[in-house]
């Protein structure tokens, strides 16, 4: 599988310009989970909620808003990142919906945050971490079975891309050790461990010492900093 998602990513990034903002957004996504991580020796019972975040991007590459799950504070499982991301800037917001708008997140979006995006016309996520069981939810609004008995596409389509980030392969790489070895097998207690948190770490590090080289992309620095002014 991540042979085939390195092809899809050598494919996408043919803009080096773009690749490079994936990078920075999606450097800084990790790095909103790690400066507010729950570590595994919290009570589950104390938690926020798993470590996993979210950033929305305006179609001019603004960050505009950010979000952490927090499905255990909220005692709601509906409050993953994705969804707390969305509805928050919406309901703050004078927009109607997210059209042309991009998620950055770090773990591929679920079934319910799939089909929210597609709702709210988001163009495109980013995500960096696949899920395995869970995994290409949007891919699996957009396909076509019609030709088997099964069902047209979703109407409206999200791209759903891998980040350029190598802090993606070194998480899909971790989760795939620990699944070998752990008993239960559930993605929440991966990302609370001590593996996870190294790299999660290691990706904050790499945001702060980011050397942009398109100067066009220097801006999107500040706009991060006004970004964390406001919702801190």
């Amino acid at each position: 599988m991540e042979d085939e998602i390195n092809i899809e990513i050598g494919h996408l990034y043919s803009d080096p310009v773009q690749l490079e903002i994936d990078e920075i957004f999606s450097l800084f996504t990790y790095k909103i989970v790690y400066d507010n991580w729950q570590d595994h020796s919290i009570p589950r019972e104390n938690r926020r909620g798993y470590n996993i975040g979210s950033i929305l991007v305006n179609p001019q590459n603004e960050p505009v808003h950010y979000a952490l799950n927090s499905v255990g504070i909220t005692q709601n499982s509906t409050q993953h990142a994705e969804v707390r991301l969305m509805t928050q800037y919406l309901d703050s917001s004078d927009f109607f919906d997210l059209h042309n708008f991009t998620i950055y997140t770090t773990l591929e979006p679920c079934a319910m945050c799939a089909g929210m995006m597609a709702m709210t016309r988001v163009k495109r996520t980013v995500y960096g971490q696949n899920d395995i069981e869970f995994s290409h939810a949007l891919e699996r609004l957009a396909f076509d079975s019609k030709s088997i008995g099964g069902y047209a596409p979703f109407p409206r389509e999200v791209i759903s891309s891998p980040s350029p980030s190598n802090i993606r392969q070194e998480l899909n790489k971790a989760f795939q050790e620990f699944l070998s070895i752990d008993s239960e097998k559930i993605l929440a207690k991966f990302l609370s461990n001590d593996q996870a948190k190294t790299i999660f770490k290691n990706a904050s590090q790499l945001f702060e010492n980011f050397q942009v080289k398109f100067i066009q992309n220097r801006k999107i620095f500040l706009f991060l900093e006004e970004l964390i002014k406001k919702y801190n």
